[in-house]
């Protein structure tokens, strides 16, 4: 596992996205999105932000040993969140109209979590948007994209009818194992296409 993979492990648990860790770290948005690519590795100056801001133990970062974060770790649940774009909030309020308890109760998040989702007040996590595309019986591809959850690393992915048919037919897949899978498909294509390059190149 590489540092672009332990970034999105962390960004995942935090449940912020890039605008999200650009803002809390003071790293641009442009940066981050290649170190999340795998493009560019984090400086020194940079590791310490992230190290700073986050509360990340620097050594899970490089190594993936130890604890991720410090036992003086920020407060996740307190991280400024620009909450959940619009549209996604307007979706998901007319998806939700007429569902009774029964339906929050079988949610692996609070009814409360979900009312703060759409007054805006925190994010989403991706798995938590699959969730919730899951039970509602709604497009994953189209919640996703109304998320924001769908930079370079899920667009390829998203738009090929083949790879999302396979993740629909692949059996009883947990949400977090359909998030992991559509990052496996997202590497695997950019991986292909780096080597489609370089043949061309020769």
């Amino acid at each position: 596992m590489s540092i672009k993979d332990r970034l999105k492990i962390l960004a995942n648990n935090l449940g912020i996205k890039i605008t999200d860790f650009s803002k809390k770290t003071g790293i641009p948005y442009r940066t981050l999105q290649n170190y999340f690519l795998g493009e560019r590795q984090p400086s020194a100056e940079n590791l310490q932000k992230i190290a700073t801001q986050l509360g990340v133990n620097v050594n899970w970062l490089l190594t993936g040993e130890g604890e991720m974060l410090k036992s003086d770790a920020v407060n996740t649940d307190k991280i400024e969140s620009a909450g959940m774009p619009q549209d996604f909030i307007d979706k998901l309020k007319d998806d939700l109209r007429n569902k009774d308890d029964s339906f929050f109760a079988s949610l692996s998040m609070s009814k409360d979590r979900i009312l703060d989702v759409l007054l805006g007040k925190v994010n989403l996590k991706r798995v938590e948007v699959i969730e919730l595309a899951r039970k509602l019986n709604r497009s994953l591809d189209e919640y996703m994209y109304l998320a924001g959850y769908v930079p370079d690393v899920f667009d390829r992915v998203l738009k090929n009818p083949k790879m999302m048919e396979s993740l629909r037919t692949a059996g009883n897949l947990t949400d977090q194992e359909i998030d992991q899978a559509i990052y496996a498909f997202a590497d695997v294509m950019k991986r292909f296409e780096k080597d489609q390059k370089l043949k061309k190149k020769k």
